[in-house]
């Protein structure tokens, strides 16, 4: 069975590393298993201690030394690292985007049902594969870019291949996105001139971003859109 699995980090606000100045490192971490869509998800909270022991603040080294012996998987495309914010901050880290398996897991997950696809890619989207994978079952295509020479050889190749014309314009608002029909956005962090008056019809957004708020903002005027990260994903899997 597939395996995918989420590290959720939660600052201890009253813990400590370890009891005694010489004694060995404690660690807080619970782990549950849960089969979901096929797939078996694996949550670790990890519970972060504010102090190293009584009320000794860390240092650097000390620190690297705690986190490196936490039963925990390393980050890859198959697990993701979520940082509640007090964490976060406590950390100096910010949450990377999801990886394409994450972002075709949640597509599973969520049964994602769509005729028209639209991408607002970033750097980090595999944008080609994500088309290749539903361009069969799909009316519509549309890509917020510019007209880069990869766009421009991706649009001739499925073109070629499949008799699909992409369209391509460097503002969501120039699309000629369907009024009709059930509509899945997979997007980055940039919006691309994204206002609430585009979304006719019915409506998913997977955001790949986790820290950003401010697509999450912009689904919030609309009722017809849902609005999927992987915030709302654990979410919606621990009630």
């Amino acid at each position: 069975m597939e395996e995918m699995t989420v590290v959720h980090f939660i600052l201890e606000e009253e813990g400590r590393g370890k009891k005694r100045r010489r004694g060995k490192w404690e660690y807080h971490v619970e782990k549950e298993s849960l089969p979901v869509s096929g797939t078996l998800l694996v949550l670790y909270t990890v519970f972060l201690p504010f102090f190293c022991y009584k009320k000794k603040e860390w240092t650097a080294e000390r620190f690297s030394e705690y986190f490196k012996g936490l039963p925990i998987p390393p980050q890859s495309r198959e697990v993701y690292y979520l940082y509640q914010e007090k964490a976060q901050n406590f950390l100096g880290v910010g949450a990377e985007p999801i990886s394409h398996d994450w972002l075709l897991f949640l597509i599973k997950y969520y049964q994602v049902s769509f005729d028209a696809l639209i991408l607002l890619p970033d750097e980090e989207m595999e944008t080609e594969d994500i088309i290749r994978r539903y361009v069969k079952n799909t009316r519509y295509i549309g890509i917020a870019s510019e007209e880069t020479e990869d766009i421009l050889e991706l649009r001739e190749s499925l073109f070629q291949e499949y008799g699909c014309l992409i369209d391509v314009a460097a503002d969501m608002k120039k699309l000629h996105i369907p009024a009709a029909g059930r509509k899945l956005a997979v997007a980055g962090e940039e919006l691309y001139g994204a206002v609430p008056g585009l979304f006719k019809g019915a409506w998913v957004w997977i955001s790949t971003n986790t820290d950003k708020k401010n697509a999450a903002r912009l689904c919030a005027r609309v009722e017809n859109v849902r609005y999927i990260d992987m915030k709302t994903f654990l979410r919606g899997i621990r009630t």
